[in-house]
């Protein structure tokens, strides 16, 4: 078994039976999997966290209490989603949005997102498939900025 503690603003997310993964550091980062057991109800006040038992496949039996992992929970997959990397992602009075070019210039849009990874973003609305973003220099825009398109190695 695997104890974790969730923050609770990401403990709605999680239930029993979802897939985990597991990376352990005392074992270079060798993976194990394994699935929610258990969602603690309580939130301990002093750390703002839930407690999640994790039950690991672990046939080899090199797992030894007191370990530390970095854990991932797959709490859902969606299919043909469109992402954006997050650095293309501004937020603003609550409001989010992204430059996209449009025959040299940019033009924000506003845009509701869905999960992130980190590095990307899932966008739900507002940017469509085959739009470029602006990932690079969004600060010195304005709204109709006519642009060079320069593209990082």
């Amino acid at each position: 078994l695997a104890i974790l503690h969730v923050p609770e603003h990401e403990i709605g997310k999680i239930r029993p039976g979802q897939k985990v993964s597991l990376n352990m550091d005392a074992r270079s980062g060798e993976g194990f999997t394994g699935r929610v057991d258990r969602v603690s109800p309580v939130i301990d006040r002093s750390t703002g966290t839930a407690k999640v038992t994790v039950h690991v496949n672990d046939d080899t039996g090199l797992l030894k209490p007191g370990m530390f992992a970095r854990v991932s929970i797959i709490h859902s997959v969606n299919q043909n989603t469109l992402i954006i990397p997050r650095q293309a992602i501004m937020s603003e009075d609550g409001r989010v949005s992204a430059y996209v070019i449009q025959d040299s210039i940019a033009v924000r849009k506003r845009i509701t997102t869905g999960f992130t990874n980190g590095m990307y973003i899932e966008v739900l609305d507002g940017v469509t498939e085959g739009d470029q973003v602006v990932t690079v220099g969004q600060a010195s825009l304005r709204d109709t900025s006519r642009i060079e398109v320069i593209q990082l190695n």
